[in-house]
């Protein structure tokens, strides 16, 4: 949380940076010439500087642990810090010793910081912010701010011994004021200034341009930095990162066949979820100083499921997975003898060519492959396997154990080569059970999807004109490349902290507007609107749209599949053929499988008539695994895929569906009670045995077909009990 702007990246050590936070103190000036405003202005330069303060604070609340901060205001009305006395430090108040940045002091800073009536030496507040850090037991990086317009007059007689004090306690020192912004070292940049702040300059007291000498001495000496109110709250405004210490994932060794390399791994890049929310009870009267004040405890209970819903104990549970409609029970003990514990383990399998690895198998989190500190045998092992992928542009595929027990992982080791760096990077990979591939049939084999040489054209200059490495002008004037992710904010955590904050200070308001800074993440750049404006008006010249008649409302069967009743679909090419997605995404069928077998089926022996008998085969052991997996609930697929076959094998194979319906009838009949719907399904839907009188290639009659189910056919039927007549049984 710095006030310079800058766009860096280093790779430093994780364990060289200190886990000790910032120690800022912010010394505010409130007196009355930093409270008035100036002509021609709508805010003063205090109302700047609180609101450039309080999002100082704001971040160090959501995005840091560790900081503290201290809060000091000079011109006040009243006297309050522990320096005061013998009349000196007078008109100085510190209002938050150093103390980590909560919603006090953002209540403070926002609502109760007012203007004040008596100029004050900002040197006296310097030595009182001073003071707190000096005087701290806390560890860390010591930060001074201070906000003011330098208009009280100010005794400089000891300012060597402030700059010896600042000097001794590497204490960082900046300074936001007016009229005392270093100078760019581009003396062009003069001509592009917008005149805000040479404006202020103009109005500028001699006392003031005196003043602001003695800060700009300050700075100097102490290698501090000075802003501006207006540059300030800019860079205030501005999205941070969060900033968090890495740690190492692994420590051990890359072993490359023989060779073993000692690295340790950080993560250096990861999807960062929205934070999460503690459920507090409403019911209550909520303690601020008490985190567990409201606090919800959950109690869970199980219970049968059953008229009893008797409750059942902890310690009787044991884990359940679903297979079809069966829940196989898994034990606690199958699960740690069956249970792979692998070693911590970091190994190479084998080398391939870069391209071998498509960049969407690539997945979070990015680690990197450091040396231990000061290891430097390991640094020029890793240096020159880097150098040699990148020359072969290979890439390495290793097997990745983070910790003893811990689940196997494929990842994928990178080089990275800089001028000043050579390095190695982890991605992890997919297993093949990870990738879901949805194929789409292609549009170049729709005779439907025909487009003309100009429609092709408009629709590839419409893809040039939005290219996002020149779809943003800089503060140069330069085309430079557009939502880099490394300065573009997750929109969806940065509303949510925006909201956070608003309703903290504000519990009865509703919730804001969406923040500007936010709202363009989500929208094209004014680029790249501006130079797609003419391809997106061709694309719509070519693609002209023709308001059709509507044809009724299309039903979730004709949407999403298919429908075995539904009128025959038109033919190819024809425009009039209903929408569907099951068609779109199916691809060439080879075999009948489990999710779609009616149309897989009839897929197959349209394409070719040698396919029946062993499509036929097919979909009878789809009819076999409904039977065996049958738990209860509807069976119309049962119902399509035998009257699908029955009306497949009718001219040419009949004594394939004959012979099949006799096993499954026999094998219905040895089946529970609960299972012989599907017998009545068959008798519903008369697919009783084909007959001779169907086909010329059947040797059933049309009598035994009649009484198949019945029972009254001849010997050669196999005279089959009805399931309905079950209950009827002689009783002798």
């Amino acid at each position: 949380h710095t006030l310079t702007h800058t766009r860096s990246h280093s790779h430093a050590h994780a364990h060289t940076m200190s886990r000790s936070g910032d120690l800022t103190a912010i010394v505010l000036d409130v007196g009355p010439s930093i409270s008035t405003t100036l002509e021609g202005k709508d805010t003063s330069n205090l109302q700047i500087a609180v609101k450039a303060i309080s999002l100082f604070v704001q971040q160090k609340i959501l995005h840091t642990k560790r900081d503290q901060v201290a809060l000091v205001t000079f011109g006040d009305n009243d006297t309050d810090n522990p320096l005061a006395g013998d009349g000196e430090y007078q008109n100085i108040c510190l209002r938050k010793p150093l103390s980590s940045p909560d919603l006090e002091l953002l209540r403070l800073i926002e609502n109760e910081i007012s203007p004040g009536d008596v100029p004050t030496d900002f040197v006296d507040a310097l030595i009182v912010g001073l003071d707190c850090l000096i005087n701290s037991d806390a560890k860390g990086t010591k930060k001074l701010y201070m906000f003011t317009d330098a208009g009280a007059a100010v005794d400089a007689s000891n300012l060597s011994e402030i700059i010896d004090g600042i000097k001794a306690h590497g204490i960082d020192l900046r300074v936001v004021g007016v009229g005392i912004e270093e100078a760019d070292d581009d003396d062009d940049d003069e001509e592009e200034d917008d005149g805000g702040d040479d404006e202020e300059e103009t109005h500028m007291t001699q006392t003031q341009k005196d003043n602001v000498n003695v800060i700009k001495k300050i700075a100097t000496e102490v290698n501090g930095e000075t802003y501006s109110f207006t540059s300030a709250l800019e860079i205030l405004s501005q999205f941070r990162k969060r900033v968090v210490n890495p740690t190492t994932t692994f420590r051990g060794t890359l072993n490359v066949a023989d060779l073993q390399i000692p690295v340790h791994l950080f993560t250096e890049q990861k999807r960062e979820p929205r934070p999460t929310m503690k459920k507090l009870s409403g019911l209550v009267d909520l303690d601020p100083t008490d985190p567990e004040s409201g606090k919800v405890d959950r109690d869970v209970t199980y219970n049968k499921l059953d008229d009893s819903e008797d409750e059942v104990a902890k310690e009787d549970l044991i884990k359940g997975y679903k297979y079809g409609r069966t829940i196989v029970p898994w034990e606690k003990m199958h699960e740690e003898n069956l249970g792979y514990k692998p070693d911590k383990d970091l190994s190479v399998i084998c080398f391939t060519h870069q391209d071998n690895v498509p960049r969407h198998h690539q997945r979070e989190p990015l680690l990197c492959l450091l040396p231990p500190n000061g290891d430097e045998m390991a640094a020029t092992a890793i240096a020159t396997l880097a150098q040699s992928m990148h020359e072969t542009e290979s890439v390495a595929i290793a097997r990745y154990v983070f910790r003893n027990k811990a689940a196997p992982k494929l990842i994928m080791i990178f080089p990275t080569i800089t001028a000043e760096y050579k390095g190695l990077y982890a991605a992890i990979l997919p297993f093949r059970e990870d990738i879901r591939p949805y194929e789409f049939a292609s549009l170049a084999k729709n005779p439907s999807a025909k487009f003309s040489k100009e429609q092709r054209e408009a629709v590839e200059k419409l893809i040039t004109s939005m290219d996002l490495m020149e779809g943003f002008i800089d503060e140069d004037g330069d085309a430079v490349e557009a939502y880099e992710p490394q300065y573009t904010f997750n929109p969806s955590i940065q509303m949510f902290y925006q909201c956070l904050h608003h309703r903290a200070l504000n519990p009865n308001d509703p919730l804001p507007e969406l923040d500007a800074t936010i709202a363009s993440y989500i929208r094209p750049s004014d680029k790249i609107v501006k130079d797609s404006d003419e391809g997106r008006k061709e694309v719509k010249d070519a693609f002209q749209l023709v308001v059709r008649s509507k044809k009724g409302k299309k039903t979730a069967a004709e949407m999403f599949g298919s429908d075995e009743n539904a009128p025959k679909k038109a033919k190819d090419g024809d425009a009039s053929q209903p929408f569907s997605m099951a068609a779109l995404m199916r691809t060439d069928v080879t075999e009948v499988g489990s999710t779609t077998p009616v149309e897989d089926y009839k897929a197959l022996i349209a394409k070719d008539k040698d396919n029946l008998v062993s499509a036929s085969k097919q979909l009878m052991r789809r009819v076999q695994d409904i039977i065996d997996l049958y738990t209860g609930g509807s069976i119309g697929k049962f119902t399509e895929m035998m009257s699908a076959l029955r009306e497949g094998v009718m001219l040419t194979e009949p004594d394939m569906y004959n012979l099949h319906l006799r096993e499954v009838v026999s094998e219905i009949n040895e089946l529970p009670q609960q299972r012989k719907v599907f017998l009545d399904q068959l008798v519903n839907n008369r697919l009783t045995l084909i007959s001779s009188a169907e086909s010329s290639c059947s040797n059933v009659s049309q009598l035994d077909a009649d009484n198949f189910f019945s029972g009254g056919a001849s010997d050669d039927s196999g005279p089959i009990a009805s399931a309905t007549n079950d209950d009827d049984d002689d009783d002798e």
